[in-house]
């Protein structure tokens, strides 16, 4: 590989880095099985942590905050109650419904991509 080549993938590789850490995206490792198989324990996700409240809707994963458990929960929106701007989520492997009342300001980011990691997917 020549060095013109190599200063070149070095200058891209530098600017996704730098645009990465400056933009609203993260990665995400989650705990637990309620996402399964969605989502596994030691598997990465690019996160959004500036979502567009007005686009999150039916089948996004979100990242919020539960006050009275002090947790961050990572679960499928599922719809809406009758109030404007209140959503209902619940895990892919769970049978019900989460009973915490998700608002604007308890979703701290949207899940935009899933990297499978997780052994548990390969065997």
């Amino acid at each position: 590989m020549s060095r013109k080549t190599l200063a070149i993938i070095l200058l891209l590789l530098s600017g996704a880095i730098i645009w990465f850490y400056t933009s609203p995206y993260g990665i995400l490792q989650v705990h637990g099985q309620s996402m399964e198989p969605t989502m596994y324990e030691n598997d990465r996700h690019i996160i959004n942590q500036e979502p567009d409240m007005d686009e999150l809707g039916e089948g996004d994963v979100i990242i919020y905050y539960d006050h009275k458990r002090d947790i961050f929960i990572a679960h499928r929106i599922v719809g809406e109650t009758d109030e404007s701007g209140i959503f209902v989520a619940r895990g892919d492997n769970n049978p019900v419904r989460d009973e915490f009342r998700i608002t604007e300001q308890h979703i701290v980011a949207e899940v935009v991509l899933t990297i499978p990691i997780a052994p548990e997917r390969y065997l």
